[in-house]
């Protein structure tokens, strides 16, 4: 009976001192590093993109899903950053993402395309106009 009490005793304490709280994760910033985008295969709707911290070396992945809580769609084609905003064009899914460029927070969606890929920037021309290929 004693040496069940001690070993019952030496179990408690090792699986309590084991127990330690994760800090919590530093937010991310999109200030030094790479955006990788991933397509997705055709038809799964499972695009993502990931950010890679050149000075943490912190890879953060699909980080539209973890900051709007939905996934992005089907084809991530390319991706334009103007500004504060981000331009995520999603080719099958015929639309283009905006996001807040700082944490990756949709603000919006423009639709009504067929297939679009590439956009090009005409902020020096125009706040407001951007070509669609």
């Amino acid at each position: 009976m004693k040496n069940n009490f001690y070993f019952l005793f030496a179990f408690a304490v090792l699986v309590f001192s084991a127990c330690k709280k994760d800090p919590d994760p530093e937010p991310i910033t999109f200030a030094s590093g790479v955006f990788i985008l991933n397509e997705g295969a055709f038809q799964a709707a499972n695009a993502s993109v990931s950010f890679y911290n050149r000075d943490t070396r912190i890879l953060a992945e699909n980080i539209f899903q973890a900051a709007n809580n939905l996934p992005m769609g089907d084809v991530l084609q390319s991706m334009n950053v103007v500004g504060d905003r981000a331009y995520l064009i999603m080719n099958n899914s015929g639309k283009i993402l905006v996001v807040n460029a700082d944490d990756f927070t949709q603000t919006g969606t423009i639709s009504g395309f067929s297939s679009p890929r590439y956009m090009l920037d005409l902020s020096s021309v125009s706040a407001s106009k951007a070509f669609v290929t």
